[in-house]
């Protein structure tokens, strides 16, 4: 199990540092913990904040509390700390007594072989560019982006030209009505999904469903050997129902203006 919290923890961390790769955002490697920054005015976690990791020395706190003055003094409203599950609860009081509230858990959770499913809606994967921009747009709602931030997490490098990375989305009536993410690399077999997006007109109707069924057995079908994700509130039900167990739980802190 311990293996395998970290073996997640290391497909995030590759994710991160992708994403900001592809979008000219900000990644420093400070050892025990990462900070990222997309560099964008939104107060979305996945867009910046710092995340702790498993091998976090003592004598990296003064580095990190430096981080966390310098984020305090930025204009932007809110910034997040999230703590590998092996983080010693000792990381709390620094961080609360630094102003971060919290903290927060939700479950890391994960799947080890496909999904054996009967599909409702036709789901499809990106590869022109034409449909990039009704899926930003679908992605800005849901998540209350701006529509160039969005931009830069459904890119076309992303998701066009790194062929590891796939976009996959539910269209009826000409509308993207669902879409997803599902992010590796070829050095890896741990693949994760994020940003599972369903149009709030259309929830209910088993989208969403369809969806992680199609991402999940497409990252087996690459090669995976599990598929990891983080799961929000309103999707852990969702992946509850496909089988995917939690195996650890993230703490997250939040520093908000």
């Amino acid at each position: 199990m311990i293996e395998m919290i970290e073996q997640a923890h290391e497909q995030l961390i590759k994710t991160i540092q992708q994403r900001m790769a592809a979008s000219g955002g900000c990644f420093e490697d400070h050892g025990g913990f990462i900070f990222y920054d997309l560099q964008t005015p939104e107060n979305d976690t996945h867009l910046r904040g710092i995340t702790i990791n498993a091998n976090f020395k003592k004598s990296e706190e003064e580095a990190l509390k430096a981080l966390l003055t310098r984020l305090k003094k930025e204009e932007r409203a809110k910034w997040s700390v999230r703590c590998h599950p092996a983080i010693s609860s000792s990381i709390n009081t620094l961080l609360q007594a630094a102003g971060f509230v919290g903290p927060d858990t939700y479950p890391i959770m994960t799947r080890n072989s496909p999904i054996n499913w009967t599909y409702k809606h036709a789901v499809s994967e990106a590869s022109e560019t034409s449909v990039l921009e009704p899926c930003q747009a679908l992605l800005a709602e849901v998540f209350k982006l701006e529509k160039k931030t969005a931009k830069l997490v459904i890119s076309e490098k992303l998701f066009l030209e790194d062929r590891e990375n796939l976009l996959a989305y539910i269209a009826e009536d000409r509308e993207i009505r669902c879409l997803g993410l599902l992010t590796g690399t070829a050095d890896s077999d741990i693949y994760g999904l994020y940003y599972i997006a369903t149009d709030s007109a259309h929830r209910g109707e088993g989208l969403a469903k369809d969806l992680v069924a199609y991402l999940t057995n497409r990252a087996f079908a690459k090669g995976a050997k599990s598929v990891i994700l983080q799961a929000s509130s309103l999707g852990e039900f969702v992946y509850r129902h496909h089988g995917y167990t939690e195996i650890a739980r993230y703490a997250n802190f939040v520093f908000e203006r």
